[in-house]
């Protein structure tokens, strides 16, 4: 399979993950902070609504916040979750298929050992608990590929 026909599906997709849980995130999150609103007024008398009002504006800061966030989470998993089950077909099963798949997908990595941690789900799909702690296995998992493909290559000259 070409590399275009893979590469455009996981760049839209990934795109598309992060729209379609941001906006449900954001909505879920607005309407929490309309409930919150409404429950916050129905304490207060009329005398007090601006403290009402101010925890409404509090609330919807909170909800973009925790859309951002919860965006970055869901799309990861939405994403893996799709890559994982339907890029590849069903009779790949081994992992060395797999990970030319990747490495095929994305086009800046080109060796098929720099995408390894893709295919190996103990090492990829745990380490999205958190955008911060996925950015940094990502980027030891690649240098620590970049240290075993030059060792390779070092060895076989």
């Amino acid at each position: 399979m070409p590399t275009e026909e893979i590469k455009a599906p996981v760049i839209c997709l990934s795109q598309f993950s992060f729209f379609l849980s941001f906006f449900l995130s954001f909505f879920l999150s607005f309407f929490l902070s309309i409930h919150i609103y409404l429950s916050i007024n129905g304490l207060f008398n009329a005398g007090m609504i601006f403290i009402a009002a101010n925890i409404f504006y509090l609330s919807i800061y909170l909800s973009i916040y925790l859309s951002i966030y919860l965006s970055i989470y869901l799309s990861q998993h939405i994403f893996v979750w799709f890559v994982l089950r339907h890029i590849g077909d069903e009779r790949i099963r081994y992992r060395s298929e797999i990970e030319t798949r990747y490495s095929q997908a994305f086009g800046s990595l080109k060796k098929e050992g720099e995408i390894r941690f893709l295919a190996c789900g103990r090492y990829f799909l745990p380490a999205w608990h958190g955008e911060i702690r996925t950015y940094t296995v990502f980027f030891r998992l690649l240098k620590h590929s970049f240290k075993a493909e030059s060792w390779k290559q070092r060895r076989k000259t």
